[in-house]
């Protein structure tokens, strides 16, 4: 779904919102706003880019209503440190709203109540939507939200995301507050610029509701506290025990993630080949050609099947990740491992990126979401490096080739994984830093509704975007195979392809593998890397690729070279517009260690 549609970006498009009326839905991280945003709008949202940058919007009409409501990026106050939290501060300063709702985490009120504090002081029309309060009921206590309604003089809803209870009366609440004219339409006087925080009121003029954050929890909660994140914590967060943990759930999560993108894939090509074998028999009968044929089942089907073959595996991956996510254990990850990376200038969740990345790249490239500002730079530039599923088959067929044995294999493997990991250090040390939060959010039993529907949105979101750009230079490389001179039919060795790859012998001269057909091979591998050994048999074996140290530097070329279509277009959708600059420091990283390698190894 492209942006113009969303009416995310323009003037027009954000004026057409803002008349529909609007409502901002914010909260600090791990509040419980996802489930709540779920039950207002009925699940069914729009997802698109707030403008300009790459942060995800969410927004959906509310049930039964006319209004929008717009799920902004966690905030823990309104001096924003990350993107995402620059995001939300833009988005209440541009005064562009009917009503702000905050969600306040039943489990932990008093982290809530401090970002409650500064949105009160900025002046914005606020109500309070107080989540998993079905915690407390099962337990026989009830939550005074009457309390601190009065304490605040802002309206404030128990609801519970989970199970819906509460959601009706917080439905009508917004409504009616939206009718009364409480609208926001003065400016605050900041910069309509992302970087431009909301203006606080001093302490000291601060009125009477604006009470401290303990005592408001003290108020809501009467002094109860949930004993089951404090008695997991002690063994998550213990340095021995929690290490432990977190590599199992990392190596589960990697393991899991790869067997989806193999089973898959093998389920899959049995129904591409029987689609492909059904639509070849209907053009015979119709009496089609061989080339046009060949190009709409080989062409355009597979293309097609391509695109779509990621659509379960990565519903799988983003189904995992959104369970540890709203179980709040992301959050521990990152604080376990955030004093190990800062000494090389990353933060702590950039091991998951890391490490998944091995599995498959757009996954691996997927999981930078969580980080911010250059960490998630430089791993969602680099982070394709580290060898994976796809590329293991080109290292297989050069140590084969060459001869090598286990200790030539884990060289192989090993040297894109350095170079990768000395790029993304180097891209991520130096300039802005952001500390951890102040507080861990609690854990919480996870929404089985809102994991599958937010992973289901963000599978959807990345075929529908990446999907016709994989199908359309799949198709653009099967018609530069099959096509010749004068656009006629022809063998793959005098297609195209090949004079595509005899004018550019001289630049792949250096490195090592001048010949056309391994260049032919280099350029189909850019829709999928094991593709490089399947056209390397079809243009006469692998001894094309000469000697070994040919083969060595054709091999590492591919595992440095840009990655993937599909990869590429995840490092779009991740990296904006810098993404064309880290496929050129690829490509340049590329040819110097290739041709580096080729004139060590004697070539």
């Amino acid at each position: 779904m492209t942006e113009s549609k969303t009416g995310e970006t323009g003037r027009r498009g954000a004026k057409k919102v803002a008349d529909d009326g609007r409502v901002l839905l914010v909260g600090v991280p791990n509040c419980g706003k996802s489930a709540l945003f779920c039950s207002l709008t009925g699940g069914h949202a729009r997802v698109g880019n707030w403008a300009g940058v790459t942060v995800e919007k969410k927004e959906g009409r509310i049930r039964g209503t006319h209004l929008t409501l717009v799920d902004t990026p966690g905030i823990c106050g309104l001096t924003p440190t990350r993107d995402e939290e620059q995001v939300t501060t833009r988005a209440l300063a541009e005064r562009r709203y009917r009503l702000v709702l905050q969600v306040v985490d039943g489990q932990a009120p008093e982290r809530s109540f401090r970002l409650t504090r500064e949105l009160l002081a900025s002046g914005v029309p606020l109500m309070l939507a107080v989540s998993r309060a079905d915690l407390y009921e099962t337990r026989g206590a009830k939550l005074n939200c009457n309390g601190v309604s009065r304490t605040l003089g802002v309206p404030v809803y128990p609801v519970s995301g989970r199970d819906g209870r509460g959601v009706g009366a917080l439905r009508e609440g917004i409504s009616s507050a939206v009718k009364s004219g409480n609208h926001a339409e003065e400016s605050l006087g900041v910069s309509p610029y992302l970087t431009a925080p909301l203006r606080v009121a001093p302490k000291e003029k601060q009125p009477v509701r604006a009470d401290t954050p303990a005592r408001l929890s003290m108020i809501l909660t009467g002094g109860m506290r949930h004993t089951y994140s404090l008695g997991l914590d002690r063994i998550l967060l213990a340095s021995r025990w929690g290490y432990l943990f977190a590599f199992g759930i990392l190596a589960a999560l990697l393991v899991l993630t790869s067997l989806a993108f193999s089973l898959f894939a093998w389920l899959w090509e049995p129904l591409t080949a029987w689609v492909c074998e059904g639509l070849t028999g209907f053009m015979t009968r119709l009496g089609a050609g061989e080339f046009l044929t060949g190009f709409l089942c080989d062409g355009m089907v597979r293309s097609v099947f391509t695109a779509l073959s990621f659509l379960v595996p990565l519903w799988c991956f983003y189904l995992m990740t959104a369970l540890l996510e709203d179980w709040g254990y992301l959050a521990r990850i990152s604080f376990l491992f955030d004093r190990a990376l800062a000494r090389v200038g990353l933060a702590g969740g950039a091991v998951l990126p890391l490490i998944l990345s091995f599995g498959c790249g757009v996954t691996g490239i997927s999981a930078c979401r969580t980080l911010a500002g250059r960490e998630k730079r430089a791993c969602g530039g680099f982070c394709t490096y580290f060898p994976c599923h796809a590329k293991l088959p080109v290292i297989a067929c050069v140590v084969g080739y060459c001869g090598f044995g286990a200790w030539g294999t884990i060289v192989l493997f090993l040297v894109p994984c350095l170079i990768g990991l000395v790029a993304v250090v180097i891209c991520s040390c130096g300039g802005e830093t952001y500390p951890l939060p102040e507080e861990i959010p609690p854990l919480a039993a996870p929404s089985s509704r809102v994991v599958f529907r937010s992973a289901f949105w963000r599978a959807r979101e990345f075929v529908l975007r990446a999907g016709g750009i994989i199908a359309l230079s799949g198709a653009l490389i099967w018609l530069l195979s099959h096509l010749g001179g004068g656009f006629r039919p022809a063998s793959v060795g005098e297609s195209y392809l090949a004079d595509i790859g005899r004018v550019l012998s001289p630049v792949f001269a250096p490195l090592g593998f001048a010949s056309p057909a391994a260049i032919a091979a280099t350029l189909t591998g850019l829709i999928a890397k094991e593709n490089a050994v399947i056209s390397l048999t079809l243009l006469g074996g692998t001894s094309v690729l000469g000697t070994p140290a040919q083969a060595i530097s054709f091999c590492l070329f591919q595992l440095l070279s840009p990655p993937c279509v599909a990869a590429m277009a995840q490092m779009r959708r991740t990296l904006s517009r810098r993404f064309l600059l880290f496929l050129a420091a690829q490509l340049l990283i590329a040819f110097f260690v290739c041709s580096l390698c080729f004139r060590l190894l004697g070539g």
